[in-house]
């Protein structure tokens, strides 16, 4: 039987409300806003009940970020499934599904990689983002080269331009456009450089 509190409410359910009242102040004005305090009082929660679920605000927002690299990666699969490994097309289709992600959940995007506010030992943080790594390498196809000590520069090359623009683009650096000898999206146009239309 699950332990309840005074309220009556099971620990999984005031940790799963905990989340969700953390989610809505990260949507609303991004990690640094997240409090232990404030989030307790918007879960209508003592301010001493969240300690029962979550050590410290590192372990609350990196909670967060669990099911939201999860969800990322997750779009991703669902973006790219159908696409054969190592070409270009799948490569877009990878890159367009992380700018729709951060489009739509700028602070959820940016609490990813906030290493100053993640706990990066944590083994459900490091399942979730191994998840997301793992299609990265089937992208480019370099998941089929690891025996070549230099096989991953091509992931990482495609995830810092994939990455560098993303984030450009939700802090207003960047506005959307097309490429000007293409018309093809940027993004896509930055990529086919990189790829060189060949993988």
């Amino acid at each position: 039987m699950a332990r309840v509190g005074s309220s009556g409410q099971g620990k999984g359910d005031v940790a799963a409300k905990l989340l969700v009242a953390a989610r809505k102040l990260l949507d609303a004005e991004g990690a640094d806003h997240v409090t232990i305090r404030e989030t307790a009082r918007q879960a209508g929660v003592s301010h001493a009940a969240p300690a029962n679920h979550f050590a410290d605000r590192r372990a609350l927002l990196t909670a967060l970020a669990v099911q939201d690299f999860d969800d990322l990666a997750e779009q991703v699969e669902t973006a790219t499934f159908r696409l054969p490994p190592a070409t270009p097309s799948r490569a877009r289709a990878m890159a367009d599904a992380v700018l729709k992600f951060a489009l739509h959940n700028p602070h959820r995007y940016r609490l990813l990689w906030r290493a100053d506010q993640l706990d990066l030992a944590n083994p459900q943080l490091e399942d979730a983002m191994e998840r997301l790594y793992a299609n990265l390498l089937a992208t480019t196809g370099d998941e089929t080269r690891m025996e070549v000590p230099a096989s991953t520069s091509r992931s990482l090359a495609l995830w810092c331009l994939v990455h560098g623009y993303v984030s450009l683009t939700i802090d207003s650096l960047l506005s959307l456009q097309a490429d000007e000898t293409s018309g093809a999206p940027r993004l896509h146009a930055m990529v086919d450089l990189l790829l060189d239309d060949k993988l």
